[in-house]
């Protein structure tokens, strides 16, 4: 059984930091060129471009979730829910 745990009202770049590395160790290496270039410009922050890719690759869960991540580290009020949806593409 698995139990919930109880949600935190503080959010910081620390904790979104430790989410968005549990979610690139789910996706996973690289399984072609475009995810090398989609997570080399992830990993260099050029989300813009991440997102380009996500977008000319609509089919691509890889480069989908990817491009959603980079939406998480500005810590928005929406930063939950793009972590949640960038960990549900690659399930």
């Amino acid at each position: 059984m698995i139990q919930a745990t109880p949600p935190t009202t503080e959010l910081s770049l620390e904790k979104v930091n430790q989410a968005v590395d549990a979610i690139l160790n789910v996706l996973g290496t690289p399984e072609n060129d475009l995810h090398i270039e989609a997570l080399s410009a992830f990993r260099r922050g050029d989300h813009q471009i991440v997102k380009r890719l996500a977008a000319t690759n609509l089919s691509d869960h890889y480069c989908k979730a990817l491009g959603y991540l980079g939406g998480a580290l500005k810590l928005t009020p929406n930063t939950d829910t793009i972590l949640a949806e960038s960990a549900f593409l690659r399930s």
